[in-house]
């Protein structure tokens, strides 16, 4: 073995542009599959960092024939805390919540940050089995007295930022400004700890004890996502039918057993992991095809290469040598070079990882736990081993199979035979149509990408600030935010103050659109059973249209009359008014807004019905993305209405977002130390944040897909560089075989243009015959997508045939290199050295 070694790390030596084509191919292959399978490890296949991760589950209720999902409310929860059968133990834990500003420290010394909340369960910690790095997390004893008290746990993150890292952050207080509350700091968490779907880094956990509470106060309590440790030996059915007997018992006694609502259980994992899963696979399957492609490059530099080493060959096994020792000698040559092309595919995955993170920031931001560890480095050697294998076994195999009396009698000639012509043509053919697929993924998520950022969203984007900010809410002690009449004139005297401001033309503002509410007809009746009409249900001040410049089809807009003591008015958009009033003019109808689903306490129903006093155009949720469909939206004046309140369990807590939109002069982003400025003069406790353009905004709602198109269009560009590689060398060995042919015909009177044109032609049918297999394996393949795809469909002609002429283009560039040099051919040169 230390024999065969050696030669072959002479041999590799000896043969630097074979050399160093092999290992450029298989660091690329190899670096790039490293990298996605670090973000695979991290995201899918690590183990939950919690105890027994296997046994923990996320429990919600689904609707089958609506396909909808719910979080459990709170009584539900606690029924089924208490009654089950088969969890060893439950708890709530929320999303990972508001933007609530906070600060620490004492007098000059006090450090303001906004951070992100989340109210979880008492019990989410132990369930979880995750300790903290300091102190304690939440315990019984904290909710003697309330429900709800001043306990906090806050994350290492937050513990670095406020503190800087000092023990004696433990019994320190953190206020929350405008809300008044103070909160004494218990414990602090491991460094990336997260229980979210969104991946949401949490700074500030709340607590809260909903056995202590009244059920009657927790008609409006924030749903939180239920969570469960299972008892040991219990399967996800057993528990998943244990809820459900529950619930069904909780809808007998209250006489509502037609109730659509099924419980849910599915693993925990899943569960946080569901969004990155089919992604991270998929484009582990893609990056799998370039890693492929290196493989078959190296395959075919191979077989040509084995022309020059036809004598030696044919020598070793005259002189005794058995075939399995020569095709020993030549895969431990292939696999010295796998080795060496996996240590520079590594450092070229430390640098991919970087890249992945900055393409995917937003996507997936635990970016701390992609690293190149223990396991992606053994997972990177066994890949170089069985690239060796791959790449050198067929080559290997074909070489020791000589004719001796032939190879022999070939002197130093070598020349390749027709059975590896043949072999290395089907390698290049395999080149080729997996670098098409690769081509053809690529130039759908473009497709798409460019289809979506062309969708009009319904308003003008240009000279657009953006800024998001929460009010702060007052605490009662009965887990029920209470709305302060004096939020409409902060709200107001905030609008005046920065029309004020140098190069701003107007300002609008809006509230965070609710759910879908159900929204009824005054005067219409509804049938039985029938399913409300709903539409989402969003608040706004009466420029907010003009500033955003979207068109008013019929009748008015909002103006400064439309205020609290005016009769309720409403604004619908053109999809509203087409499913609610088809064929008809919807102006002076009523309508009613169900807001009790929409989380709003009893006090703040909007009773008074709203008359339609205008129809817009529809506009695009920027939250949802532009992909997303425009349903039915009912907008209503600001200071008619107290503010689509989303109540929290917790002593903090936020209004419904708001956002501010200015129509500006000069360049938007110049005036956000302005309007941080008046926001702070109009009221300290407003602490703006994602101060952005419009139109960044709008490229973020398109981040996925973004996301999507440069992975693949990357990919891609990989996969058709390795194969223009192998056309090249395929081609330029068949220049250097040919050169005595050549020679004649130059010599016969072939013009250059016959020798070109002879050359490239080979060239041209195995790209085509590349097409020929590649495009049907494409369409079938690039199904996997199509959930991705946005206005393009997997067999969308013109970017099959954009990305097969696009090979085809590059496939004949690579080969017109080598054929060059053919014309070049000396015939005099040609003829004397045969």
């Amino acid at each position: 073995m230390f024999q065969d070694l050696r030669y072959g790390a002479g041999n590799l030596r000896r043969n630097p542009v074979f050399t160093a084509t092999a290992l450029l191919c298989l660091a690329l292959g190899i670096g790039a599959t490293t990298t996605i399978f670090s973000v695979l490890n991290a995201a899918v296949l690590r183990p939950l960092p919690f105890r027994e991760p296997d046994r923990l589950v996320e429990i919600r209720e689904f609707d089958p024939e609506r396909g909808r999902e719910r979080l459990p409310a709170a009584s539900t929860f606690l029924a089924w805390r208490e009654q089950n059968q088969t969890f060893e133990r439950m708890a709530r834990n929320g999303s990972g919540g508001p933007h609530v500003p906070v600060s620490a420290g004492r007098g000059t010394e006090q450090v303001r940050l906004q951070v992100r909340l989340s109210v979880v369960g008492v019990h989410l910690f132990p369930l979880l089995g995750v300790e903290p790095v300091l102190g304690r997390t939440f315990v019984a004893e904290d909710f003697r007295e309330s429900p709800i008290d001043s306990v906090v746990v806050i994350s290492s993150g937050l513990w670095q930022r406020l503190f800087g890292g000092d023990p004696a952050a433990l019994g320190q207080e953190l206020t929350v400004w405008g809300a008044g509350t103070k909160a004494t700091i218990v414990g602090v968490m491991p460094p990336g700890l997260w229980v979210s779907p969104q991946n949401s880094m949490v700074d500030v956990w709340v607590a809260n004890d909903v056995t202590q509470v009244s059920l009657a106060d927790l008609r409006v309590a924030e749903p939180l996502h239920g969570l469960g440790r299972l008892k040991a030996g219990v399967s996800i059915e057993q528990a998943q039918a244990d809820l459900q007997t529950i619930s069904r018992r909780i809808e007998m006694d209250a006489g509502t057993e037609d109730t659509p609502w099924h419980v849910l259980v599915e693993p925990m994992a899943e569960w946080l992991h569901g969004r990155y899963t089919g992604t991270l696979y998929v484009l582990f399957g893609a990056v799998g095809c370039v890693l492929l492609i290196a493989c078959l490059n190296v395959a075919t530099l191979s077989v040509g290469r084995s022309a020059a080493r036809r004598k030696e060959i044919a020598t070793r096994l005259a002189l005794g040598a058995g075939r399995w020792r020569v095709v020993r000698q030549l895969l431990t040559e292939s696999l010295l070079l796998a080795l060496l092309g996996g240590v520079l595919g590594v450092g070229l995955a430390v640098a991919g990882i970087k890249l992945f993170i900055a393409l995917a920031a937003g996507w997936y931001p635990a970016t701390d736990e992609i690293q190149v560890d223990g396991t992606v480095l053994g997972f990177t050697v066994g890949l170089a081993l069985l690239t060796g294998i791959v790449s050198g076994v067929a080559p290997a195999l074909r070489s020791s199979a000589v004719n001796l009396t032939d190879a022999l009698k070939a002197g130093a000639r070598g020349t390749l035979g027709r059975a590896r012509h043949r072999i290395s043509d089907v390698l290049v053919v395999a080149e080729a149509a997996l670098a098409l697929i690769l081509l053809v993924g690529a130039g759908l998520m473009l497709n798409s990408f460019v289809r979506l950022v062309r969708v009009d969203p319904g308003f003008s984007s240009d000279q657009l600030l953006t800024v998001r900010f929460d009010l702060p809410v007052k605490f009662d002690g009965k887990a029920i935010i209470r709305f302060r009449p004096s939020d409409a004139v902060v709200e107001q005297q905030l609008l005046e103050r920065i029309e004020t401001l140098p190069e701003v033309d107007s300002v609008g503002l809006i509230s965070a659109r609710t759910p879908r509410l159900p929204v009824s007809i005054v005067g219409r009746p509804t049938a039985a059973r029938q399913e409300p009409l709903r539409a989402a249900y969003g608040e706004t001040s009466p420029d907010y249209f003009r500033t955003l410049q979207i068109p008013l089809l019929r009748g008015r807009v909002f103006t400064a009359r439309d205020g609290a003591g005016a009769p309720g008015v409403a604004l619908i958009n053109e999809s509203m008014a087409r499913q609610f009033f088809p064929g008809e003019d919807p102006i002076g109808a009523r309508l009613q807004a169900d807001l009790r689903e929409g989380l709003v306490h009893e006090d703040f129903i909007d009773d008074q019905p709203r008359t339609i006093v205008g129809v817009v155009g529809d506009v695009k949720d920027v939250r949802r993305g532009l992909r997303a469909e425009t349903g039915p939206v009912m907008y209503v004046p600001y200071g008619q209405h107290l503010g689509g309140v989303y109540p929290m369990l917790g002593p903090w807590g936020t209004r419904a977002k708001k956002r501010l939109v200015i129509r500006t002069a000069a360049d938007p982003l110049s005036l956000a130390g302005a309007v941080r400025t008046a926001m702070a003069d109009v009221d300290p406790d407003l602490v703006p944040y994602g101060i952005m353009t419009m139109d960044a905004l709008l490229a973020d709602s398109a981040a996925q897909e973004e996301f999507w198109m440069k992975l693949l269009g990357l990919f891609a560009g990989l996969g058709v560089a390795l194969a223009a590689i192998g056309f090249y060398g395929v081609i330029s060995f068949a220049v250097t075989q040919r050169t005595h042919e050549l020679g004649i015909r130059t010599a016969l009177g072939a013009k250059r243009t016959d020798v070109f044109t002879l050359i490239v032609r080979r060239g041209l049918v195995l790209a085509l015959l590349g097409v020929a297999i590649g495009i049907p394996t494409a369409v079938a393949l690039t199904r996997v997508i199509a959930s991705q795809l946005f206005g393009v469909t997997p067999t969308d002609p013109a970017t099959l045939a954009a990305a097969a002429a696009m090979f085809v283009f590059i496939a004949l560039l690579a080969c017109s290199i080598p054929a060059r040099r053919a014309t070049k051919v000396d015939p005099m040169v040609a003829l004397r050295s045969e």
